[in-house]
């Protein structure tokens, strides 16, 4: 038994079309979707990378402390399940313990848009997962962690641009992330405008999932392989006066974010989960995958809803950090 998550931050839901979103074409995301399940109704505990992993590890909520129950990394050392996590964001390497393998990949440093979509940071780090995989031995844990939209808005600028309409203005031209506290009289075709460029970065990020995605479906493991794809947090987009990487307030666009299931024998294709979800969860799921002992928390397996339950729990907590 094995599993593969992949993580994207900074990928805002509602850019997705499996999410509703009509404009961005994300095929090879609605393609994934389709093969999974997907839940509505996935937010985030607290904002941050770091609040994240330790939701993902212990299964605990970020309001609850941690004790002397053993996390997941030190009970899949135990039954003997490699490890490795690829990722290009410099804040990771220290949340994972001595028992995994970590590859960190250079953060791009890029200042201009890229000529063509395989010099991007996304396909280089899709690339490498892809050549990773093959050196993976069963059972497995194979985890990567993206910059993503939180990285350098690299992609073509042809890709930003197939968004605008001919009576609207073009997209800013600047790769690198904007960070905007917008007044009350702001002009709306600036926040039109780098809409259009995250979409673009969206659609880069859609095109470069293709040949990862074939990849793993076409590898000799294929048959005993969980997928899991989600992120961490969302992007205010102007929503709420602000666009770029924030992590307040805790709206929509920030807590909302992707999660899908997909189950090597298809099993919950095609299915939906209104059920809230949260990163602890995950814990519970990949526990529950490698039939490790459960540890009590706030996670519950994402496995129950597949198989048909309609909810995993009757409230959902977010915290801001901000306050005990």
């Amino acid at each position: 038994m094995n599993a593969v998550v992949v993580v994207v931050d900074r990928l805002h839901a509602g850019y997705l079309g499996c999410y509703g979103n009509t404009w961005v074409g994300t095929p090879r995301l609605d393609r994934l979707a389709a093969e999974s399940l997907v839940c509505d109704f996935a937010t985030l505990d607290r904002p941050g990378i770091e609040p994240f992993y330790r939701a993902c590890f212990t299964g605990l909520h970020a309001w609850q402390r941690e004790d002397a129950r053993p996390g997941l990394l030190q009970q899949l050392s135990e039954r003997e399940v490699q490890v490795l996590c690829l990722t290009d964001e410099p804040l990771l390497p220290p949340l994972w313990s001595d028992t995994a393998e970590v590859v960190q990949l250079p953060s791009s440093q890029a200042g201009l848009a890229a000529a063509t979509e395989a010099e991007t940071q996304l396909a280089t780090m899709f690339a490498a997962a892809l050549e990773q995989s093959h050196t993976l031995r069963e059972p497995f844990l194979f985890w990567v962690h993206l910059q993503g939209l939180g990285a350098p808005w690299d992609a073509p600028y042809e890709l930003r641009a197939r968004y605008v309409e001919p009576d609207e203005p073009a997209p800013p031209e600047n790769v690198s992330v904007p960070r905007l506290a917008l007044p009350p009289d702001a002009d709306p075709d600036l926040m039109l405008g780098y809409s259009h460029a995250y979409a673009g970065q969206v659609a880069l990020l859609d095109g470069c999932l293709s040949a990862f995605l074939e990849g793993l479906r076409a590898a000799p493991w294929a048959a005993r392989t969980l997928l899991i794809f989600t992120s961490p947090r969302g992007m205010p987009l102007g929503e709420h006066g602000l666009i770029g990487p924030y992590d307040t307030p805790l709206a929509c666009e920030l807590v909302h974010i992707p999660l899908l299931l997909r189950l090597p024998d298809a099993s919950a294709a095609l299915a939906r989960t209104h059920a809230l979800v949260q990163p602890a969860d995950l814990a519970a799921t990949l526990r529950a995958w490698w039939n490790l002992p459960d540890c009590p928390g706030w996670g519950r397996s994402l496995l129950y809803l597949a198989g048909g339950w309609q909810t995993v729990r009757d409230r959902a907590f977010l915290y801001d950090g901000q306050a005990e």
